[in-house]
């Protein structure tokens, strides 16, 4: 190869390269191709939904038998099912009408709870009541953000007074 084809050749290459830099550009544009931030929140969403469908998350059937002894610090009957129920209607579910999640909603009821062994036992009130998995239901109709907000508060609460 002489220099005029070297040249040339270069000349092709560089336009190649600058035709797929916009090429990306334009798929990152319209979220075809992730953006690295993107990318980032994606693995922060699926570390979410992970830490809530973990056996060792209280909203698993598999808590309570991790703990040896029975939680004293727990919630008389009737507000186990207040707050099951209402779960089940933030997240769209009632009347066997599936609706839209109401994330705000789910949220508070979940943060008006202030320990894991109370929360196990809503979890399984919903699942006795609405013969539905609550760990699931919440993966499958919150938003990525909103599962990562509840996520966190669940790795916040203490375990409960568990004798």
């Amino acid at each position: 190869m002489n220099k005029e084809e070297i040249k040339e050749l270069l000349i092709y290459v560089g336009i190649g390269a600058v035709i797929f830099y916009v090429l990306y550009k334009v798929l990152q544009k319209v979220g075809i191709v992730d953006t690295p931030e993107a990318a980032a929140e994606k693995k922060k969403e699926a570390a979410a939904k992970d830490a809530v469908i973990s056996s060792a998350s209280p909203l698993s059937p598999q808590w309570y038998k991790s703990h040896d002894d029975k939680a004293t610090d727990l919630y008389p009957e009737s507000l186990v099912k207040l707050r099951s129920d209402n779960i089940y209607g933030a997240l769209g579910l009632s009347y066997g009408i599936l609706g839209r999640a109401d994330d705000d909603s789910v949220i508070g009821e979940i943060k008006k709870v202030d320990n894991q062994a109370k929360l196990f036992q809503i979890s399984e009130k919903y699942r006795n009541d609405h013969g539905s998995d609550m760990q699931a239901d919440l993966s499958k109709h919150l938003s990525g953000e909103s599962l990562k907000l509840v996520a966190d508060y669940i790795a916040s609460l203490p375990t409960g007074q568990i004798q």
